[in-house]
């Protein structure tokens, strides 16, 4: 696929998911024949090479959700919270966000997620049992830990995928503590052109094909139908 250029806007998908949102915080379905939620968040791409993709998320970006157990059930979009700037690496099992000095930097996010894949709208994700939460001072802490149990009753993941988890966090602890990229201050001054404009979510974003995919685990979430 073609390198997308600064400013565009693409889409980024959670595929696969597992979980529902309830007043901002992610809960577990009732039963794991439920297959959650499918959401997709507007990005504007800061910039796109073989060693990073870098997304910006505005303050009100939008970020719509379709319950993958009733394809006609589209909920409510909601809005995103602060702005945010996405630094994802190829092959790695993470997306680092964070904010520029001039939008609030107070430190790091770690989402631990399967490594992105390219489709034509954008990149899609699947969202792993854990995060990581690093301070301004580079102390951390590890996020959704009481999580982990559940996902692995539910089969959603096994307890080699959790471990798999909790190490590519402390390969991210290794970085923090080292101050390697993006720990190292990097791209904490950048400042998004004052001519973006608000990015916007593709239609049919939900339609693209491998929104049914756990990409985690290679597996096909069962009892989805892509013709409804």
């Amino acid at each position: 696929m073609e390198r997308w250029v600064p400013g565009q806007s693409i889409t980024l998908r959670y595929v696969g998911a597992v979980h529902f949102v309830v007043d901002g915080e992610r809960v577990l379905p009732e039963s794991g024949s439920r297959p959650g939620l499918i959401h997709g968040l507007a990005h504007t791409v800061v910039e796109d090479r073989d060693d990073l993709l870098a997304l910006w998320i505005p303050k009100g970006s939008l970020r719509n959700y379709v319950d993958l157990g009733d394809r006609t059930h589209v909920l409510e979009p909601d809005v995103w919270r602060r702005d945010t700037l996405r630094l994802m690496v190829p092959g790695k099992p993470y997306s680092i966000l964070t904010a520029p000095h001039s939008h609030g930097f107070s430190g790091w996010y770690v989402n631990l997620e399967a490594p992105f894949v390219r489709t034509e709208i954008g990149v899609d994700i699947t969202d792993n049992s854990l995060d990581l939460v690093v301070a301004s001072d580079f102390s951390w802490k590890w996020k959704d830990e009481h999580f982990t149990q559940p996902l692995e009753d539910m089969g959603v993941f096994s307890r080699a995928d959790t471990e798999s988890f909790y190490a590519a966090g402390r390969t991210v602890i290794a970085d923090i503590e080292a101050r390697r990229f993006p720990f190292d201050g990097s791209m904490l001054d950048w400042r998004p052109p004052t001519d973006w404009g608000p990015p916007v979510i593709q239609p049919g974003w939900e339609h693209v094909v491998g929104y049914d995919m756990n990409l985690t685990t290679g597996r096909h979430l069962v009892g989805v139908d892509a013709r409804q």
